[in-house]
């Protein structure tokens, strides 16, 4: 380990340290306990409606002991940085998207697997049972807690130049990919330049031709416009995009236990909720997109898509396990 290696994880170590006696002295004086919880995207997004539904919980079950403050557009960093602070208990929550987190835990790539859900109700019966649960175990060994799935919705692809409705059509297409190994071979795998792009870079990749399709649930197609430059949407409906609600590990294990299960249960409490949320927001954006004109084209029979998804099934195994995949297609 680097000399600067050790001073971040002092620096890191002193930081908790502060946290942790500061919650002391809050609790002895009266005072509530302050979670800074931070996500990526704005005030508007799902994001932000599912972060403060949970601080509202927070408040109501522990009496006003607990405040969530939240900071949206990436103000305390992008969502690696977010994680990275978290499991060094300088950042106490976030509302993190999944794709990131599988960086740390690869596991987790699980539920990002193309086509692993047959439904959205499916999904969420994995997510809330015991491979949900064994997922968030394999997550404490990094020192993050999680304490719920939400949900962004379905991921859909849209495009400047036709809509991408079977898998020929995506051959030779310049792809935005996230900088996530699994979405790279999931589109590689239907033949396309795949390119890895920051979200900040897509708009302006798309009006200029530097790309000229990606995927994005729907909320964040309408609330970032894309409408302007993709004029088509196919609705492949390829991954649901799991939203983790997560904390440092050691500022829950700081708090007092009765705390600890009011967060929890106030988590669990909003879950549902954040998902209906979702769907119907998702819904509602539908509708607005085309009367925006955007051209959407459902895609009924996902057959061949999966047939060629079956090699990155084989290709992620040694990272996920064969039995976790198993798990999830068996539980559903």
């Amino acid at each position: 380990m680097t000399s600067r290696s050790i001073l971040k994880r002092l620096a890191a170590a002193a930081f908790v340290l502060q946290g942790l006696l500061a919650s002391g002295m809050a609790l002895a004086q009266g005072q509530p306990i302050t979670l800074r919880l931070g996500h990526i995207v704005g005030v508007d997004s799902l994001y932000q409606v599912s972060a403060v539904k949970f601080a509202e919980a927070v408040a109501r079950n522990t009496g006003g002991r607990i405040k969530v403050d939240i900071y949206p557009n990436a103000q305390l960093g992008f969502e690696r940085d977010l994680i990275e602070g978290m499991r060094l208990g300088t950042i106490d929550a976030g509302v993190i998207t999944n794709a990131p987190i599988s960086g740390f835990e690869p596991r987790m790539m699980v539920l990002d697997l193309p086509f692993i859900f047959k439904s959205r109700e499916s999904a969420f019966k994995v997510m809330d049972g015991d491979i949900g649960k064994r997922l968030f175990g394999y997550l404490e060994a990094q020192n993050l807690k999680g304490l719920a799935y939400f949900d962004a919705g379905w991921r859909m692809v849209i495009s400047s130049k036709k809509p991408l409705v079977k898998p020929e059509d995506y051959v030779g297409t310049r792809f935005r990919v996230l900088e996530s190994p699994l979405y790279v071979a999931t589109f590689r795998s239907l033949g396309v330049n795949a390119t890895p792009m920051n979200f900040g870079e897509v708009y302006s990749g798309l009006r200029q031709g530097t790309i000229d399709s990606l995927d994005l649930p729907v909320y964040v197609i309408h609330s970032a416009k894309f409408y302007e430059v993709a004029k088509f949407m196919a609705q492949t409906e390829h991954m649901l995009t799991p939203v983790v609600l997560m904390m440092s590990m050691a500022k829950f294990r700081s708090l007092a236990p009765d705390l600890q299960q009011a967060l929890v249960k106030s988590a669990q409490e909003v879950t549902n909720d954040q998902r209906k949320t979702a769907n119907d927001t998702n819904e509602a954006l539908l509708g607005k997109l085309r009367e925006l004109n955007m051209t959407i084209v459902p895609v009924p029979d996902k057959s061949a898509f999966r047939a060629r998804m079956q090699g990155v099934y084989k290709e992620f195994e040694p990272k996920i396990g064969k039995d976790l995949i198993d798990a999830v297609q068996a539980a559903q």
